[in-house]
């Protein structure tokens, strides 16, 4: 049956908000364009499969307004029942279901359960059964074999709420302290799960209820000229909801994307991690550090000292009534800089072959080879890792 009316103008209508969607978070990544914090990004899994499932409901939309399609009519509610929306819901409510299964990896311990992966499994395939018993029901030979199929498919939906539930009570409210960036990624990804899961259930039960609504009671108990009454009326509740789940659907995907498995946003979170656990050292060590890096053609260094320099002949000077950790915590977040001359690394051949031949004693007493005018530029900064 070829669709027309408002039937096709919401396939029509559904079709092109699916694609806008879909252009909205392709065309930025061929060309190129950061997307908020991150520069660029790698197309991962997880995107790829929620662009897929808006690329079939494209398909399908398309398809619906442009060529015939099959419509049966329910043998026991009466309505209009178009197969190939069912056909499109079924294999994305399984895919959906799994990837946001897959997002969320949250477990208590090092290890995650052993049956961690296979409850998610069967909870994508509980889903996709729902869905397939709904394409079975204009194919129920009687009443008793239809509501079978109908008591069956609404378990298996159910279904979803233990399992949100139980996931609410498994992820905490907020990450323990002293966590590592592993379990900090895990820890998001849980919680915007959680997220994805709760608006998708929230549609797609508002879905399944515009459907008793548009098929049984509608029809039933709603005046005459009232849209409810329309057979059209479940074609347009499957296109306005369809899009709004789809949609919502990658939103929360391409956020799941940045937050786990975006290899550039993951090696941002490594270095910001190494970058705190440096500034402990540089800050802490009771050692002086010492960073040079080599400047200009001519074989100069500028030098940078840890705040335990300041620490060093403490028994001396106005600060020699303080104690090293009391020096060490007043330039907490100070560090020496400052420019080291080219001559401080000549090497003297003659000198090195007499320095393998002093005695222990005399090296303490030998003058140091770096002189004052060698060093230039100092300055006290504020640098810290």
């Amino acid at each position: 049956v070829r669709l027309s009316g408002i039937e096709q103008r919401g396939a029509v209508m559904a079709m092109s908000l699916i694609a806008v969607s879909f252009l909205s978070r392709i065309v930025p990544l061929v060309n190129g364009a950061p997307h908020q914090n991150h520069q660029s990004t790698k197309l991962s899994g997880i995107f790829i499969g929620g662009l897929t499932v808006q690329l079939v409901a494209f398909c399908t939309d398309f398809i619906m307004a442009n060529f015939p399609v099959p419509v049966v009519i329910d043998p026991v509610l009466g309505s209009r029942v178009h197969l190939l929306r069912w056909c499109e819901w079924a294999p994305c409510a399984t895919f959906m279901t799994f990837m946001m299964e897959g997002a969320d990896l949250y477990w208590e311990g090092d290890m995650p359960p052993t049956d961690f992966m296979r409850t998610k499994y069967i909870h994508s395939a509980t889903q996709g059964g729902a869905v397939f018993l709904g394409l079975m029901f204009p194919f129920c030979s009687s009443q008793k074999t239809w509501a079978a199929a109908m008591f069956v498919a609404c378990c298996l939906y159910l279904t979803n709420f233990p399992r949100i539930w139980n996931r609410m009570k498994t992820i905490p409210s907020s990450l323990s302290e002293g966590a590592t960036v592993e379990e900090a990624e895990r820890f998001n990804a849980a919680k915007i799960a959680l997220r994805l899961r709760s608006v998708c259930i929230l549609v797609w039960s508002i879905i399944v209820m515009l459907y008793f609504v548009s098929s049984y009671f509608g029809p039933r108990f709603s005046s005459e000229g009232s849209l409810l009454k329309s057979p059209e009326a479940t074609m347009i509740c499957e296109c306005f909801f369809d899009v709004l789940s789809k949609v919502l659907f990658l939103v929360t995907i391409v956020d799941v994307h940045y937050a786990v498995f975006d290899p550039f946003a993951r090696t941002e979170r490594r270095l910001e991690e190494l970058r705190q656990l440096m500034s402990a050292v540089w800050e802490n060590s009771s050692d002086v550090i010492a960073i040079s890096v080599r400047t200009g053609h001519n074989g100069g260094a500028t030098t940078m000292l840890s705040p335990a320099f300041f620490g060093m002949g403490s028994g001396r000077g106005p600060m020699r009534r303080l104690s090293i950790d009391q020096i060490k915590n007043m330039f907490r977040k100070k560090s020496v800089l400052f420019q080291l001359s080219s001559r401080a690394f000549d090497v003297d051949l003659e000198e090195s072959v007499k320095d393998d031949n002093i005695i222990e004693g005399e090296a303490e007493r030998r003058e140091s080879k770096i002189k004052t005018e060698m060093i230039s530029n100092v300055q006290c900064t504020d640098f810290s890792m």
